[in-house]
């Protein structure tokens, strides 16, 4: 088994968001995937696995817990999903986004990814690939047009790049 263990933004520095649109706010709930000191998967869903694996694992000055998914990597392996949608504050047009996280790697490269979800389409807007086996920030800044009601999805995809 492989552990890919995920933090976004992880309650780590309060300076830092996991994702932030426009004005700088944390659109993520419980991004450091723990409540009073336990463990949480609270507002995030798990796909092709049946919960939940925490790893008592954070990057120094952080929270407690990461997020393990589980896998190996091999061919046709339908590898664990984490990911958590929030809806995009304000209306339609012009928006800066920026995903910030931690995160480190078990044994082969994993993705953060960003999707923008509207009405009747599903955008990929950003990928950031995990290569380091230590605590690492990743940070990606970028502007895309949005619809009023939009969503954005951020998910960790755990397949080999």
């Amino acid at each position: 088994m492989v552990l890919f263990i995920l933090g976004l933004q992880i309650g780590c520095d309060t300076r830092t968001t996991a994702v932030s649109v426009d004005e700088g706010r944390n659109l993520l709930q419980n991004s450091s995937f723990g409540e009073d000191g336990k463990p949480s998967g609270d507002y995030w869903r798990v796909a092709n696995y049946p919960g939940f694996q925490f790893h008592n694992s954070a990057p120094d000055g952080g929270g407690k817990w990461s997020v393990c998914l589980p896998g190996d990597g091999s061919p046709g392996q339908e590898l664990a999903v984490v990911y958590q949608t929030v809806p995009l504050p304000g209306g339609g047009g012009v928006r800066r986004v920026t995903l910030d996280l931690w995160a480190r790697k078990s044994l082969f490269n994993r993705s953060v990814e960003l999707q923008l979800i509207g009405a009747d389409t599903v955008r990929h807007m950003a990928a950031v690939t995990i290569d380091s086996q230590n605590w690492a920030r990743y940070i990606r800044a970028f502007s895309f047009m949005a619809e009023a009601g939009d969503s954005l999805r951020v998910g960790a995809i755990p397949r080999p790049l």
